[in-house]
Protein backbone atom coordinates (compact mmCIF):
# COMPACT_ATOMS: atom_id res chain seq x y z
CA UNK A 1 0.00 0.00 0.00
CA UNK A 2 2.89 2.36 0.85
CA UNK A 3 4.45 2.00 -2.70
CA UNK A 4 1.42 2.66 -4.38
CA UNK A 5 -0.02 5.82 -2.50
CA UNK A 6 3.95 6.93 -3.39
CA UNK A 7 3.18 6.42 -6.59
CA UNK A 8 -0.11 8.32 -7.05
CA UNK A 9 1.52 10.95 -5.43
CA UNK A 10 3.95 11.60 -8.00
CA UNK A 11 1.98 10.83 -10.46
CA UNK A 12 -1.00 13.60 -9.29
CA UNK A 13 1.99 15.84 -8.63
CA UNK A 14 2.81 15.48 -12.30
CA UNK A 15 -0.14 15.58 -13.62
CA UNK A 16 -0.79 18.68 -12.08
CA UNK A 17 2.17 20.68 -12.97
CA UNK A 18 1.81 19.97 -16.36
CA UNK A 19 -1.83 20.86 -16.32
CA UNK A 20 -1.62 23.98 -14.42
CA UNK A 21 -2.70 28.18 -16.14
CA UNK A 22 -4.93 30.11 -18.10
CA UNK A 23 -7.49 28.00 -19.54
CA UNK A 24 -9.58 29.03 -22.76
CA UNK A 25 -13.27 27.95 -23.49
CA UNK A 26 -14.52 27.83 -27.48
CA UNK A 27 -17.90 27.40 -28.90
CA UNK A 28 -18.39 24.73 -31.31
CA UNK A 29 -15.90 25.06 -34.72
CA UNK A 30 -16.03 23.17 -37.74
CA UNK A 31 -12.48 22.38 -36.82
CA UNK A 32 -13.61 20.09 -34.53
CA UNK A 33 -16.75 18.48 -35.69
CA UNK A 34 -18.65 21.29 -34.14
CA UNK A 35 -17.49 20.11 -30.82
CA UNK A 36 -16.64 22.93 -28.02
CA UNK A 37 -12.98 22.48 -26.84
CA UNK A 38 -10.97 24.06 -23.87
CA UNK A 39 -7.64 25.43 -24.54
CA UNK A 40 -4.47 25.64 -22.89
CA UNK A 41 -3.41 29.57 -23.00
CA UNK A 42 0.25 30.75 -23.75
CA UNK A 43 0.30 33.97 -22.52
CA UNK A 44 2.99 35.47 -23.73
CA UNK A 45 3.12 34.43 -27.07
CA UNK A 46 0.01 34.63 -26.80
CA UNK A 47 -1.13 31.43 -28.57
CA UNK A 48 -3.47 28.36 -27.66
CA UNK A 49 -2.65 24.50 -27.05
CA UNK A 50 -3.45 21.66 -26.29
CA UNK A 51 -6.90 21.37 -27.07
CA UNK A 52 -9.51 19.15 -25.04
CA UNK A 53 -12.25 18.31 -27.29
CA UNK A 54 -15.35 17.89 -25.73
CA UNK A 55 -17.99 15.18 -26.68
CA UNK A 56 -20.75 17.84 -27.20
CA UNK A 57 -21.35 21.57 -28.61
CA UNK A 58 -23.60 23.64 -26.33
CA UNK A 59 -23.89 27.45 -26.02
CA UNK A 60 -21.65 28.00 -23.18
CA UNK A 61 -21.40 31.76 -21.37
CA UNK A 62 -18.89 30.93 -18.84
CA UNK A 63 -16.51 27.86 -17.26
CA UNK A 64 -14.54 27.49 -14.31
CA UNK A 65 -12.15 25.31 -12.77
CA UNK A 66 -12.93 24.24 -9.40
CA UNK A 67 -13.58 20.50 -7.21
CA UNK A 68 -11.01 18.67 -9.73
CA UNK A 69 -13.59 19.23 -13.05
CA UNK A 70 -14.94 22.52 -15.41
CA UNK A 71 -17.85 23.79 -14.63
CA UNK A 72 -19.78 25.18 -17.60
CA UNK A 73 -23.01 27.01 -17.40
CA UNK A 74 -25.24 26.78 -21.12
CA UNK A 75 -27.21 28.90 -22.38
CA UNK A 76 -28.83 26.52 -24.73
CA UNK A 77 -31.04 25.46 -21.93
CA UNK A 78 -29.92 27.71 -18.73
CA UNK A 79 -30.94 25.44 -15.99
CA UNK A 80 -28.07 23.22 -17.09
CA UNK A 81 -24.74 23.29 -15.47
CA UNK A 82 -22.17 21.09 -17.21
CA UNK A 83 -19.58 18.94 -15.09
CA UNK A 84 -16.49 18.39 -17.77
CA UNK A 85 -14.32 15.59 -17.12
CA UNK A 86 -10.46 17.44 -17.91
CA UNK A 87 -9.03 14.60 -18.89
CA UNK A 88 -11.65 13.09 -21.59
CA UNK A 89 -13.87 16.21 -21.90
CA UNK A 90 -16.84 13.90 -21.13
CA UNK A 91 -20.04 15.59 -19.55
CA UNK A 92 -21.14 13.78 -16.72
CA UNK A 93 -23.11 14.78 -14.77
CA UNK A 94 -25.06 17.48 -15.89
CA UNK A 95 -26.33 19.37 -13.13
CA UNK A 96 -29.73 20.90 -13.12
CA UNK A 97 -30.17 24.31 -11.54
CA UNK A 98 -33.03 26.10 -10.05
CA UNK A 99 -33.18 29.90 -10.19
CA UNK A 100 -34.58 32.15 -7.64
CA UNK A 101 -36.39 35.03 -9.09
CA UNK A 102 -34.55 38.07 -10.55
CA UNK A 103 -33.12 36.04 -13.33
CA UNK A 104 -32.82 33.10 -15.53
CA UNK A 105 -29.01 32.65 -16.77
CA UNK A 106 -25.60 32.29 -15.55
CA UNK A 107 -23.27 34.65 -17.22
CA UNK A 108 -20.28 34.61 -14.68
CA UNK A 109 -18.62 31.93 -11.98
CA UNK A 110 -16.08 31.88 -9.56
CA UNK A 111 -14.92 29.64 -7.01
CA UNK A 112 -14.19 30.75 -4.10
CA UNK A 113 -12.98 28.18 -1.73
CA UNK A 114 -15.39 25.08 -2.03
CA UNK A 115 -18.27 28.15 -2.64
CA UNK A 116 -19.21 28.66 -6.44
CA UNK A 117 -20.66 32.26 -7.34
CA UNK A 118 -22.08 33.06 -10.01
CA UNK A 119 -23.35 36.29 -11.80
CA UNK A 120 -27.41 36.38 -12.00
CA UNK A 121 -29.61 37.88 -14.83
CA UNK A 122 -32.10 37.91 -17.72
CA UNK A 123 -31.16 36.24 -20.74
CA UNK A 124 -31.36 39.17 -23.70
CA UNK A 125 -28.74 41.45 -21.50
CA UNK A 126 -31.75 43.54 -20.27
CA UNK A 127 -31.94 42.70 -16.85
CA UNK A 128 -29.76 43.88 -14.15
CA UNK A 129 -27.23 41.34 -12.60
CA UNK A 130 -26.77 39.94 -8.82
CA UNK A 131 -24.29 37.67 -7.08
CA UNK A 132 -25.96 34.04 -6.39
CA UNK A 133 -24.27 31.22 -4.76
CA UNK A 134 -24.79 27.90 -7.00
CA UNK A 135 -24.75 24.48 -4.89
CA UNK A 136 -22.88 21.90 -6.93
CA UNK A 137 -24.91 18.74 -5.53
CA UNK A 138 -27.61 19.82 -6.00
CA UNK A 139 -28.11 22.73 -8.30
CA UNK A 140 -30.23 25.23 -5.74
CA UNK A 141 -28.93 29.08 -6.99
CA UNK A 142 -29.37 31.07 -3.95
CA UNK A 143 -29.29 35.03 -3.92
CA UNK A 144 -26.90 37.09 -2.39
CA UNK A 145 -28.15 40.44 -3.80
CA UNK A 146 -28.40 42.99 -5.89
CA UNK A 147 -25.09 44.18 -7.85
CA UNK A 148 -26.12 47.61 -8.74
CA UNK A 149 -24.73 46.29 -12.32
CA UNK A 150 -27.67 47.08 -15.23
CA UNK A 151 -26.06 44.71 -17.34
CA UNK A 152 -24.34 41.09 -17.63
CA UNK A 153 -21.33 40.50 -16.07
CA UNK A 154 -18.58 38.60 -18.09
CA UNK A 155 -16.42 37.09 -16.00
CA UNK A 156 -15.63 36.85 -11.95
CA UNK A 157 -11.84 36.57 -10.79
CA UNK A 158 -10.84 35.99 -6.99
CA UNK A 159 -7.61 37.02 -6.09
CA UNK A 160 -7.65 35.30 -2.64
CA UNK A 161 -9.32 38.35 -0.80
CA UNK A 162 -11.22 40.65 -3.24
CA UNK A 163 -13.95 39.39 -6.21
CA UNK A 164 -13.72 41.39 -9.67
CA UNK A 165 -16.13 41.34 -12.02
CA UNK A 166 -16.57 43.48 -15.43
CA UNK A 167 -20.27 44.32 -16.62
CA UNK A 168 -20.21 43.06 -20.51
CA UNK A 169 -23.87 44.27 -22.15
CA UNK A 170 -23.86 43.72 -26.34
CA UNK A 171 -21.15 46.31 -28.08
CA UNK A 172 -20.76 48.35 -24.35
CA UNK A 173 -17.37 48.83 -22.91
CA UNK A 174 -16.23 47.15 -19.94
CA UNK A 175 -16.72 48.95 -16.18
CA UNK A 176 -14.04 47.20 -13.90
CA UNK A 177 -15.94 46.32 -10.45
CA UNK A 178 -15.04 44.84 -7.01
CA UNK A 179 -18.02 43.16 -5.22
CA UNK A 180 -18.76 42.31 -1.60
CA UNK A 181 -19.07 38.68 -1.01
CA UNK A 182 -21.73 39.14 1.73
CA UNK A 183 -24.11 41.68 -0.13
CA UNK A 184 -23.48 41.11 -3.68
CA UNK A 185 -23.31 44.95 -4.47
CA UNK A 186 -20.53 45.97 -6.45
CA UNK A 187 -18.49 49.21 -6.14
CA UNK A 188 -16.90 50.49 -9.49
CA UNK A 189 -13.15 50.65 -9.98
CA UNK A 190 -12.53 52.25 -13.68
CA UNK A 191 -13.42 51.96 -16.70
CA UNK A 192 -11.41 49.01 -18.85
CA UNK A 193 -9.07 51.40 -21.27
CA UNK A 194 -6.73 49.99 -23.78
CA UNK A 195 -3.43 51.78 -22.49
CA UNK A 196 -2.34 52.02 -26.32
CA UNK A 197 -5.11 53.44 -27.95
CA UNK A 198 -7.10 55.32 -25.66
CA UNK A 199 -9.90 53.14 -26.43
CA UNK A 200 -13.14 51.76 -24.25
CA UNK A 201 -12.35 47.79 -24.49
CA UNK A 202 -15.29 45.20 -24.07
CA UNK A 203 -14.67 41.78 -22.48
CA UNK A 204 -16.40 38.76 -22.56
CA UNK A 205 -13.85 37.11 -19.96
CA UNK A 206 -11.82 37.75 -16.59
CA UNK A 207 -9.45 35.42 -14.54
CA UNK A 208 -6.66 35.63 -12.55
CA UNK A 209 -3.08 32.90 -13.84
CA UNK A 210 -1.36 31.49 -11.59
CA UNK A 211 1.04 34.20 -11.88
CA UNK A 212 -1.15 36.88 -10.19
CA UNK A 213 -2.23 38.86 -13.34
CA UNK A 214 -5.52 39.61 -14.32
CA UNK A 215 -6.48 38.62 -17.54
CA UNK A 216 -9.48 39.74 -19.77
CA UNK A 217 -11.21 38.60 -22.94
CA UNK A 218 -11.55 40.85 -25.63
CA UNK A 219 -14.86 40.83 -27.97
CA UNK A 220 -16.54 43.00 -30.48
CA UNK A 221 -13.55 45.29 -31.97
CA UNK A 222 -11.26 43.26 -29.37
CA UNK A 223 -12.54 40.18 -30.39
CA UNK A 224 -9.67 37.52 -29.82
CA UNK A 225 -7.57 39.92 -27.92
CA UNK A 226 -5.70 38.92 -24.37
CA UNK A 227 -5.68 41.34 -22.00
CA UNK A 228 -3.92 41.96 -18.71
CA UNK A 229 -6.08 44.51 -16.49
CA UNK A 230 -4.75 46.78 -13.82
CA UNK A 231 -7.02 45.57 -10.97
CA UNK A 232 -6.39 49.03 -9.42
CA UNK A 233 -8.27 51.19 -11.96
CA UNK A 234 -9.23 48.81 -15.26
CA UNK A 235 -5.92 50.35 -17.30
CA UNK A 236 -6.01 47.36 -20.00
CA UNK A 237 -2.65 46.36 -22.02
CA UNK A 238 -2.96 43.85 -25.44
CA UNK A 239 -1.06 41.44 -25.07
CA UNK A 240 -1.30 39.74 -28.46
CA UNK A 241 -4.45 38.63 -30.70
CA UNK A 242 -4.86 34.83 -30.09
CA UNK A 243 -5.35 32.37 -33.02
CA UNK A 244 -8.20 32.46 -35.04
CA UNK A 245 -9.96 29.48 -34.57
CA UNK A 246 -13.08 28.12 -36.25
CA UNK A 247 -15.63 28.52 -33.28
CA UNK A 248 -16.35 31.62 -30.97
CA UNK A 249 -13.90 32.42 -27.66
CA UNK A 250 -16.30 32.91 -24.57
CA UNK A 251 -14.56 32.53 -21.11
CA UNK A 252 -11.14 31.69 -19.07
CA UNK A 253 -10.89 30.38 -16.28
CA UNK A 254 -7.34 29.04 -14.16
CA UNK A 255 -6.35 25.44 -13.24
CA UNK A 256 -4.32 26.36 -9.91
CA UNK A 257 -0.83 25.70 -9.49
CA UNK A 258 1.01 21.69 -8.37
CA UNK A 259 1.25 22.96 -5.21
CA UNK A 260 -2.35 23.18 -4.23
CA UNK A 261 -3.67 20.44 -6.35
CA UNK A 262 -0.89 18.24 -4.83
CA UNK A 263 -1.51 19.03 -1.40
CA UNK A 264 -5.33 18.09 -2.18
CA UNK A 265 -4.22 14.91 -3.65
CA UNK A 266 -1.71 13.79 -0.87
CA UNK A 267 -4.67 14.46 2.05
CA UNK A 268 -6.93 12.37 0.33
CA UNK A 269 -4.04 9.35 -0.04
CA UNK A 270 -3.61 10.17 3.45
CA UNK A 271 -6.78 9.40 4.79
CA UNK A 272 -7.00 6.70 2.20
CA UNK A 273 -3.95 4.76 4.29
CA UNK A 274 -5.54 5.65 7.54
CA UNK A 275 -8.48 3.90 6.66
CA UNK A 276 -6.63 0.82 5.85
Amino acid sequence: MKGIIGLCALTLASGAASAQGLRLYEVGGANNNANDVIWHVDTTTPTVLNPLIRDSANAIAEFEWGQGAYYAASTNINTDLFVINPITGVTSPTITMSFPSGGDVITSMEFVGATLYGGFTSEGGGGPSSLVTINTSTGVVSMVGAMGITSPTGGLAWDGATMYTVNSGAGGAATLYTVALGTGAATAVGNVTNTATGAAVVLTGLEFGTDGILYGLGRGADERTLFSINPANGDATSLGSLPIGSGSYTSLTTVPAPGAMTLLALGGLAAARRRH
